[in-house]
């Protein structure tokens, strides 16, 4: 299992036996596990594949974390209530996307993975939208920031209901044996 810091964006950074690193480039508001990067190697199993229903729509930052508001008062929302739900998050610019996957635990914490696709700066014909993602990162299990408030924000339907997982809101992130989609189902169905 390796060691892992988070930095101001929220971005988990990996040491110890996997030689992984990530750190945030500036503008950048995450960038992926080295595991993820073009041409490395896959670190494990896609979250991906597993066929989960969404719990929210896809969490979109472009110039913001907030960029759309429903979404990140779904993901509020679902912290709040305790329950299971899976959630995706895309950062998009405009030759480069991150793509973070979550499973939000009914232990409070947050199971993480990422993603990314590139276009190269000179290529001016690349379309993000056609390229294919690259091998994804390590599966981390992340505590989550940023939700002290919640409970009182999300039932006075206040402005501070909303989370997203960038800006310092998963911490404590730590590499875990990637869990299997069939378990995942199984937390799921435990909580309906």
């Amino acid at each position: 299992m390796a060691s892992s810091t988070t930095d101001e964006t929220g971005s988990a950074s990996t040491g110890g036996s996997t030689g992984d690193s990530a750190s945030a480039t500036e503008g950048d508001p995450t960038t992926a596990d080295g595991g993820s990067e073009s041409g490395g190697e896959p670190s494990g199993p896609s979250m991906w594949d597993c066929d989960l229903p969404r719990s929210c729509p896809q969490l979109f930052y472009h110039l913001d974390p907030w960029d759309d508001p429903d979404a990140v008062e779904c993901a509020a929302r679902l912290i709040v209530s305790g329950e299971p739900g899976e959630l995706t998050a895309l950062i998009s610019d405009v030759v480069v996307e991150y793509e973070t996957w979550l499973f939000i635990e009914p232990e409070g914490t947050v199971l993480t993975q990422d993603r990314e696709r590139e276009c190269g700066f000179d290529d001016i014909d690349c379309v993000l939208d056609e390229l294919p993602w690259g091998p994804p990162s390590g599966v981390m299990r992340c505590s989550m920031g940023g939700t002290e408030d919640l409970p009182a924000d999300c039932d006075a339907d206040a402005d501070g209901c909303e989370w997203w997982p960038w800006r310092g809101n998963l911490v404590d992130c730590v590499e875990i044996e990637p869990p299997t989609c069939e378990e995942l189902e199984g937390i799921v169905a435990a909580s309906g």
